[in-house]
């Protein structure tokens, strides 16, 4: 079971095949949606043009059968219309906002405060197709960088991010595609990045501070130890990590 990622199917018969193949894989699909202003536009090219009588993007889908077999994951999603947010809504699925990718393609900037606002599921990628980089703690600051320029642009459609909501986008709501990860929360896959040498000597900075300069800033120098579903992937900082968390809260959960 797994992720089918199958790009934008236009093709009534490719749509068909992918719903056949979804379902009996147990796989979820992984499409566009609403991605570019040509693409939603009833003139030219647009997706709307080349199925007349749908009002949406997210109604080809659906009409395809392909939001039938579990949530779905729609990437992008810039220009949605209220019939699309009230489907991707209706099936639970995810719209997933790729910072770098949607700038290098010059495609838009998701409204991602407004459709928080409005109960949409929200998960952050690096679309590694459009993006330059795997990183998606650097999207997590990219994210609110987005926000601001669309809400000095755009006033009307969304508002300015914090560095909160983004890494919540980034780690809970993501995590939740695959299920119970993407938080410390007791019954959470124990998944985690150690950092380190993210404070001035001079200066003390809070959890929060350090965890934004991380996301603008930092590298895989700050990057101390990697831990994978429990496990750490670097050898000589394992003992030193495990008897910490030993000796914390967190450190209470490491045995069961």
């Amino acid at each position: 079971k797994g992720e089918n990622h199958s790009g934008s199917p236009f093709c009534p018969d490719l749509q068909q095949a992918a719903d056949r193949w979804s379902w009996q894989a147990g796989s979820k699909i992984s499409l566009w949606c609403a991605h570019s202003s040509g693409r939603v536009s009833v003139g030219g090219t647009g997706a709307l043009n080349l199925f007349p009588g749908y009002s949406s993007d997210a109604e080809i889908y659906e009409r395809a059968g392909l939001m039938d077999h579990g949530p779905s994951i729609f990437a992008h999603v810039i220009f949605p219309t209220e019939e699309d947010k009230r489907i991707l809504k209706k099936h639970g699925s995810f719209s997933v906002h790729c910072p770098d990718a949607t700038v290098n393609i010059i495609a838009g900037i998701m409204p991602l405060q407004h459709m928080e606002a409005e109960g949409l599921k929200i998960a952050m990628g690096t679309d590694i197709a459009g993006g330059h980089g795997i990183g998606i703690y650097r999207q997590v600051a990219r994210a609110v960088q987005l926000s601001k320029l669309k809400e000095f642009y755009e006033p009307q459609e969304s508002k300015t991010i914090t560095i909160t909501q983004a890494f919540y986008h980034a780690t809970k709501e993501s995590g939740s595609v695959f299920g119970k990860v993407g938080s410390f929360e007791k019954g959470y896959a124990f998944n985690a990045l150690v950092i380190d040498n993210m404070e001035d000597p001079w200066t003390k900075m809070t959890a929060e501070e350090k965890l934004e300069r991380f996301c603008y800033i930092g590298d895989d120098r700050n990057i101390k130890a990697d831990i994978l579903m429990g496990s750490c992937w670097s050898r000589n900082f394992r003992n030193l990590l495990f008897n910490v968390l030993k000796s914390s809260s967190v450190g209470t959960h490491l045995d069961n």
